[in-house]
């Protein structure tokens, strides 16, 4: 049994010697799929060798990130000497400036950003940042927050920030302590997950396959053997296809076109981008370097010429890049590792790591937010007492139930005039007390209310607020009381008619002859008087008042008596 326990453990060795792949020269990984970028070398694990520098253009681990390039601006009001410190790429050269409160970042074209790493001189400051995002391409700027602003600290003075954004903007506003003693800020486009994935052409001309164009070469020189180029003669619209292994976030597409006048073939091409479901994310016009519009996982790039393609259609591409990260839940080079179950969605896709801090969150995961009290990173800064009821933003503490005791909600800095107090100001008293400069309250209550003044008499005088209070109130007075009256009138309209009293009908029977009244009201019960003839005197036709008796019941239609009876023959 030993024996044969023994034979079994030196197979397995044996297959897995077998199975370890020995990469060429500069390249490394499970799959020999990522390039070396270090200055002096790689070590079969990718790490730098020597000085330890990435090549130029390519940043953090492993070298394998593309930086985003920007220029800063800072306030006028906060003198800094020189911010090219903070883009040298060295971690030691530092600006100390306790009078900076924020600084802005511009980049030169609207992008999605992967992470933001930011080295401090002082650790205690190390994760004291917020984030803000701009767009600033149209007429009105739109102002974004860093939705879910997720910390990652790595050492005592290095942190890598991370926001849940699907925006593409082009200006960051960097604020918090953390600004007064920066080091290096480096932003990330991105690593290049196009290397040697899968690429075909619709035609090839020589050996320039559609291979070249993924080979991490950017070399534009045809005569190199590294670009891909379609043969114009048998394919007439030629088209370029790039399928990926998994579905990847790309933040940046960057396209390497051969020189000139080979370049002019790519002017009038379409670039499109497709789903895993094959459905289409992005069309667009050729350009060499442009972002993506959105964090929709891309599975499959096209590039397609057009019969209007100068001079004819023709695809010359030497190299693509995508440039973004692994999907949620995937860390890794190769994007084939699980987050764990702590933060199932957000780890750190260098090392798989969850966030050690989140900005009005909870950590791990993120998504429990701050209670209405309390703010900042992992929710351990308590709103300010001049926020009403304690309650105020969770990532940047402002006021969001206005102020008490101040009248610029949701900032809470003016204090009150003289005379006003409680909530942002709008209540007043007329005891004064001597040498107070914010209210006239010898004490304040400071119940869920916190306006209340308890020893003070209190008195309305005219402001503003006041003003519009009174009318408010005055409008919906006189409101009310035309509503009721409209009601009333309704109601009245609504009641049984009364019935004919003996002046209604006397009034009508003085136009017509007595012998046409109407019997309709009395069910047909009036006699109608006989024809007279000319022997007969003429009758008087005409009623008095007096001579009229009509019998009115409450509940039952009125009954006139006969007229015959009425008038005396």
């Amino acid at each position: 049994m030993t024996y044969v326990s023994f034979l079994l453990v030196f197979v397995i060795k044996i297959s897995l010697v077998d199975t370890e792949v020995t990469c060429d020269t500069n390249w490394f990984g499970p799959k020999c799929q990522l390039k070396c970028q270090c200055r002096d070398g790689c070590d079969p694990q990718g790490q730098c060798l020597g000085t330890k520098k990435c090549n130029s253009d390519w940043i953090d681990y492993a070298c394998q990130y593309k930086p985003l390039s920007y220029w800063i601006r800072t306030p006028m009001d906060s003198y800094v000497e020189t911010t090219s410190l903070w883009q040298d790429g060295d971690d030691s050269t530092c600006i100390n400036n306790v009078a900076l409160q924020f600084i802005v970042i511009n980049f030169s074209f609207k992008s999605l950003i992967g992470w933001m790493r930011l080295v401090v001189s002082d650790a205690a400051l190390v994760d004291r940042f917020m984030m803000y995002f701009e767009d600033t391409s149209d007429a009105i700027t739109k102002r974004l927050e860093c939705w879910r602003q997720q910390f990652t600290i790595v050492n005592n003075r290095t942190v890598y920030i991370r926001c849940d954004m699907n925006y593409p903007i082009n200006r960051v506003i960097l604020k918090g302590e953390g600004v007064t003693s920066l080091c290096t800020i480096q932003v990330s486009k991105g690593r290049n997950l196009a290397l040697k994935q899968k690429a075909d052409q619709s035609s090839t001309n020589g050996t320039n396959s559609a291979s070249n164009a993924v080979d991490g070469n950017t070399d534009s020189d045809l005569d190199k053997g590294s670009c891909a180029l379609t043969n114009n003669v048998t394919n007439l619209i030629p088209t370029w296809t790039l399928t990926l292994e998994e579905p990847v976030i790309v933040n940046f597409f960057e396209i390497y076109a051969a020189s000139y006048p080979l370049r002019n073939y790519m002017y009038y091409s379409i670039f499109q981008t497709f789903d895993k479901n094959d459905a289409p994310i992005l069309n667009t016009t050729y350009a060499t370097v442009f972002s993506n519009i959105n964090k929709t996982l891309v599975k499959k790039v096209v590039i397609k010429a057009t019969n209007t393609t100068y001079p004819t259609a023709l695809l010359f591409i030497c190299e693509l890049m995508l440039l973004g990260e692994c999907p949620p839940g995937k860390w890794g080079l190769d994007c084939n590792k699980n987050c764990n179950y702590l933060c199932p969605e957000n780890c750190n896709e260098i090392d798989g790591s969850c966030p050690t801090s989140c900005l009005g969150y909870f950590p791990p995961k993120c998504e429990q937010v701050c209670p209405p009290n309390k703010w900042g990173v992992n929710c351990r800064e308590n709103c300010r007492d001049a926020c009403a009821f304690s309650y105020c933003n969770n990532t940047n503490g402002q006021c969001t139930a206005g102020c008490n005791g101040y009248s610029d909600p949701p900032f809470c800095t003016e204090a009150c005039l003289p005379g006003y107090y409680g909530l942002n100001c709008l209540s007043y008293t007329s005891s004064q007390i001597e040498g107070s400069e914010h209210n006239a309250c010898e004490r304040l209550s400071y119940d869920e209310l916190q306006s209340q003044c308890v020893v003070g008499r209190e008195k309305f005088i005219f402001s503003v607020p006041n003003f519009f209070i009174g009318l408010g109130t005055g409008v919906a007075a006189v409101l009310i009381i035309v509503t009721l009256i409209v009601l009333y009138r309704k109601t009245c309209l609504k009641r049984k008619p009364i019935s004919k009293t003996a002046e209604d009908v006397y009034e009508d029977m003085a136009t017509e002859n007595v012998t046409s009244v109407s019997k309709s009201q009395a069910n047909n019960m009036y006699d109608r008087p006989k024809p007279r003839t000319e022997d007969e005197p003429v009758k008087r036709n005409m009623a008095s008042y007096d001579e009229i008796s009509l019998n009115r019941h409450d509940d039952k239609p009125t009954v006139y008596l006969n007229v015959d009876e009425v008038i005396p023959k």
